[in-house]
């Protein structure tokens, strides 16, 4: 958004970054870095169209100034375009320039997965699955995500981690026969623990996988179902 802006009227980021500039720029929109400014922008907090007028009155080019748009005028301007950016995990952002793009690690989507990005101070924007219990969480969810999407769910070159759990009756042979179905449905096996509770004669045996999509990982998830003796194989999310 703000580089879009700056490159129409013949500027730049690096005319932005100018030392001179940045503790007036840092105080006027009260971020700590240009990366933040970018977020607030993300987030409506503020406008390119004020970051290109703060630039312009610094630079002082030789060309007409941009006539400073209102808030009706620019939410009624023509939609161009969005801008994509493609993350190397497979997701894009519209709209957005130079944040850091990263995939959450408490609920670790993958493509086929429904997406939201979660826009953070100081580390960009986070992926999450919609459903994740920690960005619903969140009290401030609504003001600060923003779409993204996946850039193919057809990747099949691409890992992407995920955590399963498998709990069934504690029987010999059980974690043997969970390791014989994850190794013949997956490339990589990144993890596995297993853990077996006496009292109750039952078997936790979590697993990580590199999977390249969630028809891949569903796949795999009936496969360990239909194992004997288990009887519940979910996803995990962390906190």
């Amino acid at each position: 958004m703000v580089e879009e802006e700056l490159k129409k009227n013949g500027y730049s980021l690096k005319q932005l970054a100018k030392k001179a500039y940045e503790k007036e720029l840092f105080e006027r929109y009260n971020v700590p870095s240009l990366a933040d400014l970018f977020a607030a922008v993300a987030l409506g907090e503020a406008s390119a169209i004020s970051v290109y007028n703060f630039l312009h009155s610094k630079e002082q080019k030789d060309v007409p100034p941009a006539e400073p748009l209102t808030n009706e005028q620019t939410l009624n301007k023509p939609e161009t375009e969005a801008m994509k950016i493609q993350h190397e995990n497979g997701v894009m952002v519209r709209g957005v320039n130079n944040l850091m793009i990263r995939l959450s690690r408490c609920c670790s989507p993958v493509p086929g997965d429904q997406i939201v990005g979660y826009v953070t101070r100081g580390r960009g924007i986070s992926v999450h699955r919609k459903d994740c219990p920690n960005l619903l969480n969140e009290p401030d969810l609504q003001e600060r995500t923003i779409p993204v999407e996946w850039e193919s769910t057809g990747q099949l070159g691409a890992d992407y981690v995920t955590e399963i759990r498998v709990v069934g009756f504690d029987r010999n042979g059980l974690i043997n026969e969970v390791l014989h179905v994850v190794n013949h449905s997956v490339k990589t096996l990144r993890n596995v623990n297993g853990k077996v509770d006496d009292k109750t004669s039952t078997a936790t045996v979590t697993i990580k996988v590199a999977i390249s999509n969630t028809a891949q990982l569903e796949d795999l998830m009936v496969k360990l179902r239909n194992i004997p003796d288990v009887y519940e194989v979910t996803r995990v999310n962390n906190k």
